[in-house]
This record gives structure tokens, C-alpha cells and sequence, in this order.
């Protein structure tokens, strides 16, 4: 009678282990393909240091709020460049710190998508294009500046990094898995495809947070 493989439960983990993190590799660029954007780029900073100009639809600098656009056109050449700006208000919510700044996003294009909030003076939907008003400051202006963009799907450009980073470590992974297959028993093999998981995942997550 033929025994069973003392390491089935190893090359198990191998087979599982190399079908979640791809699973998730891929949903994490789904998601982020799908998340809104508004053609300010920030990092970890509510600072921009990027603008898609296509995104914005009208840049204003006065004191107060500007009247809603009535059409959802592309502004065309910017009257200043807007990076070194910080944002300090997007739609009805105030910005202090990085984290509140992709919440306030969100949730401002789940207002929208509920047909809520269609008629107030920061956020509104016209022809089927969501557009939020964004407030911007620089430190030594007194004059804020006043930023209509457009919510959309990010440039695809976006992914490209990753796309090309996630193709190269998961060869890494593949030939880990394969090494680790192979030689179950043996430790450095293990500790390196186990370090092909984690820093996948890792990435996959941090980039796209």
C-alpha cells in the first residue's frame, strides 16, 4: 500500500497560498480602477504634487464659494499651476490630516450615486458627470483657491507601476513556489516563499490604500 506524501499539507499551502495572493492582487487593481478620482494627486499628504487637468472643470481664486458650472467641460490651460497647494476642504468636508481626504471622497461619490445632495453648493451631477467643489490654500495667500473637478475612474497610467512590479514579483513568486515544492524541508526556501507572499500582499495594499 503506497503512503501518502508526508508533505501534502506544504505543497497544499503552496497551491492555496499562490491562488489567494493573486486573487487579491487583482481585486486590489479592480478596486482601484473603480475608485473615484478628481484629478488632484496627493501621496500621504493632503498636498498636491499632480494635477490631470482634464479632470477639472473650472479654477477660481476669491474669497468666497463659487457658483456651481453649469456644464462639466474641461478647463482647458490652468490659470496657475495648482501643485504646493493644500487641500483643505473637499465638498462639505474639511480636511486636517491625509486620512480624512479619501474618506471625504468616498463618501461625497456615495451621496452622489444616491442621488443625494444633488441641489447643495459643493457637490452636484450634471449630464451624468458627479462633480465636487474643492478648496485649496498655500501658506503666505490669503485668497483661497476654488477647484470644480470631476469624479471619475483614474487614468490608467495609475496602474501601470503596478501592473509591471506585480509581473515581476510574482516570477519571484513563481520560482519560489517552485523551489519550495520541491524541496519542502528546506528552511531557506520556505523563508523565501513565505517573504514572496507577504511583500505582494504589502504592496498591493500600501500602494493602493
Amino acid at each position: 500500500m503506497k503512503t501518502p506524501n508526508p508533505h501534502w499539507l506544504r505543497k497544499g499551502f503552496i497551491v492555496v497560498a499562490g491562488a489567494f495572493i493573486t486573487i487579491y492582487a487583482i481585486w486590489v487593481l479592480c478596486y482601484s480602477w473603480s475608485a473615484p478620482y478628481l484629478g488632484l494627486q496627493y501621496t500621504f499628504l493632503p498636498d498636491i504634487t499632480a494635477v490631470h487637468k482634464e479632470y477639472l472643470c473650472s479654477v477660481t481664486r476669491q474669497v468666497d464659494a463659487p457658483s456651481p458650472p453649469t456644464a462639466a467641460s474641461a478647463i482647458g490651460e490652468l490659470p496657475f499651476p495648482l501643485e504646493g497647494y493644500k487641500i483643505v476642504q473637499l465638498g462639505d468636508y474639511p480636511i486636517e490630516l491625509w486620512p480624512q481626504l479619501p474618506r471625504a471622497l468616498l463618501k461625497t461619490h456615495e451621496r452622489l450615486a444616491r442621488d443625494e445632495a444633488l441641489a447643495t453648493p459643493t457637490s452636484l451631477r450634471i449630464d451624468g458627470e458627479e462633480l465636487v467643489l474643492v478648496r485649496l490654500e498655500r501658506e503666505g495667500e490669503d485668497v483661497p483657491v476654488w477647484v470644480w473637478c470631476r469624479l471619475d475612474n483614474p487614468p490608467i497610467d495609475f496602474l501601470f507601476p503596478s501592473i509591471l512590479w506585480l509581473f515581476l514579483k510574482l516570477g519571484l513568486f513563481g520560482v519560489g513556489a517552485r523551489v519550495y515544492w520541491n524541496r519542502p524541508t528546506d528552511r531557506s526556501a520556505a523563508h523565501f516563499f513565505l517573504s514572496s507572499i507577504v511583500t505582494v500582499g504589502a504592496y498591493m495594499g500600501g500602494y493602493h490604500c
